[in-house]
Parts: C-alpha cells; sequence; structure tokens
C-alpha cells in the first residue's frame, strides 16, 4: 500500500492471472473506502490460445462495487467487454494502449479517499504506473485549491 495525494494505491503488478485477479478485486471490494475503488487492469501473459476468452471471463466477474475500471493493452479489450457485459457502463470504463498514456490519465484522474489497485502481469509493464505517480506526489494547484 502507497500513500498517493491523499489516495493509496495497492501495487500488485508482478503478476496476473485470472484467479489472482478474482482475489485481488475482492481485497479491492471489501475494503473500507472514502473514496473511489478503481482497478486498473492490465493484459494477463502466457494464458495459451483462450487469451481473450478469460479476459472477458475476468471481466465478467469485476464485482460491482468496483466504481471504476482502467484497462491497459489489447487483451483487456476483451475484459472491457465482458464488464459491459455484466452492466457496467462505459462512464466507468476507460482504456489506454500502453502505461504511460495510463499514468498520465491517472495522475489527473485519482482523487483523495480513492483506493487503487494495479494488477497485471510483469511483461506489461503497470509498474511504471506506479513509480511515474509515486515521482509526482504534490498535486497541481487546481487540485490543491479543489
Amino acid at each position: 500500500m502507497i500513500p498517493w495525494r491523499g489516495a493509496t494505491l495497492y501495487d500488485d503488478s508482478y503478476n496476473s492471472n485470472p484467479y489472482a485477479l478474482s482475489r485481488a478485486l475482492s481485497l479491492l471490494q471489501q475494503a473500507d473506502v472514502h473514496g473511489r475503488r478503481i482497478a486498473v487492469i492490465g493484459d494477463m501473459l502466457e494464458l495459451g490460445e483462450r487469451e481473450l476468452e478469460y479476459h472477458y471471463e475476468a471481466g465478467r466477474e469485476i464485482p460491482n462495487a468496483v466504481d471504476i475500471v482502467v484497462a491497459v493493452g489489447r487483451r483487456s479489450e476483451a475484459l472491457l467487454d465482458g464488464a459491459r457485459h455484466a452492466g457496467f457502463s462505459d462512464e466507468r470504463l476507460y482504456h489506454f494502449d500502453d502505461a504511460e498514456a495510463a499514468a498520465a490519465f491517472l495522475q489527473t484522474f485519482i482523487r483523495r479517499g480513492d483506493l487503487v489497485l494495479v494488477k497485471a502481469s510483469r511483461g506489461i509493464g503497470l509498474d511504471k504506473i506506479v513509480t511515474k505517480l509515486q515521482a509526482d506526489r504534490e498535486p497541481r494547484t487546481a487540485e490543491r485549491e479543489a
């Protein structure tokens, strides 16, 4: 757990598979949060020829208590399709091709009180999101005044 501008980052970006993602999302769902529950989910690698199906099913199983899903990577588009099928509206779903773009978005999107889970296979590089956010700990002027 990493404090960041009044929010909390939960960095679990080292390894991911459908079971590990489900467990991490369960913890996110159960956490006492004063803001939003944000799941930043990157591609799960080495799942074989059914990888898109696994991503879709993982998306269908995202708990409704998760407020925002930020998906990163090509395979994660299938995850968002599954989330839509489970009832998530497009206003709660975001997609980025890479970690750098997702990090730039999250720097201004995360608010005080949010709990942000970062979960992916290491090869996707979502650890770069946490590194970039940690390097930019001070809120911008507009955020301080809000």
